[in-house]
């Protein structure tokens, strides 16, 4: 279980900001939409259209992008030698927020890949091979070039999460990688970390959490139906901005793929412990940006 403990002591060493909800800390906030942060790999070239019910509140499907789950769990990830200890920390935060969710182990950390995302050529070429990877991208153009316009991504996604379907049942997910907008933005603790030039700084956490969700097999969720949701299209990025917990509506959807055990089936104490953990450890400095400066003049 991708924890606090010793096992996983080395991936969350860095410091975990205080939960704080969308509050505006800094000189600038802007909304941005996450619309278009998901792609499945196609079969044979041929999309399959989304299933109307993922949208509509009253079906069993709703928010539910693929209510199968992952064919095996926990789920194996390892992440690019890129990322740095703080943004590790960030998404092993994110990680121990969804297992609190359904009380079970969802995820195992396998260590770390030496690739980086712009090792991968197009979009969906991380997915060819048997590794769970999240990688940063400082070649987000490249994504820009797809051939498919299903799959182009342009330069205000913050991140993109593909996955494979089980070739026998396509409501469930056999692989999956996730890639961070990192020639764009500013991917850290919004807390404690400011944006450097035209690359606003983004909550990794928050961005974490958000794709953790999508990479379990959850569709967003529109703002009039649960603006506290997670799985929200938008989020406020900048200085001094993060969302950090779950809706008592992802909640109940996430469990509906994975169920709950022991306390995770009591909301109050779910909430409690998500808090407990964004307070958990005490800052003992404020760290560096570690995304390298870029010129993103295009």
């Amino acid at each position: 279980m991708l924890g606090i403990g010793t096992k996983y002591a080395a991936l969350v060493a860095c410091v975990v900001g205080m939960f704080i909800n969308f509050v505006a800390c800094g000189a600038q906030m802007y909304k941005i939409s996450l619309d278009g942060d998901t792609s499945v790999k196609s079969v044979n070239g041929v999309h399959t259209p989304p299933d109307p019910a993922i949208q509509d509140p009253a079906s069993p499907r709703f928010g539910l992008n693929m209510p199968g789950g992952w064919v095996d769990l926990p789920v194996h990830l390892q992440l690019s030698a890129q990322l740095s200890e703080s943004q590790r920390g960030a998404i092993a935060r994110a990680m121990r927020t969804w297992e609190i969710a359904v009380g079970r182990p969802l995820f195992v950390y396998d260590g770390i890949d030496q690739r980086a995302g712009k090792a991968f050529r197009t979009l969906y070429s991380s997915l060819d091979d048997t590794v769970n990877g999240l990688y940063l991208k400082d070649n987000w153009d490249t994504l820009q070039k797809e051939e498919d316009d299903l799959n182009k991504k342009d330069k205000g996604v913050l991140a993109t999460t593909i996955w494979n379907s089980w070739s026998r049942d396509t409501k469930k997910i056999d692989s999956a990688d996730m890639h961070f907008n990192n020639q764009y933005y500013v991917l850290g603790d919004s807390l404690k970390e400011n944006s450097l030039g035209s690359r606003i700084i983004v909550d990794m956490q928050t961005v974490a959490l958000h794709e953790l969700g999508h990479l379990l097999g959850l569709a967003h969720i529109k703002s009039a139906i649960d603006n506290a949701s997670i799985m929200v299209f938008e989020v406020f990025i900048g200085e001094g901005l993060s969302a950090r917990q779950l809706s008592e509506g992802d909640l109940d959807r996430v469990q509906k793929i994975y169920g709950c055990l022991g306390d995770a089936c009591d909301h109050a104490k779910v909430f409690a412990a998500i808090d407990a953990l964004n307070r958990s450890a005490i800052a003992t400095k404020t760290p560096k940006n570690t995304a390298p400066e870029q010129d993103t003049a295009h």
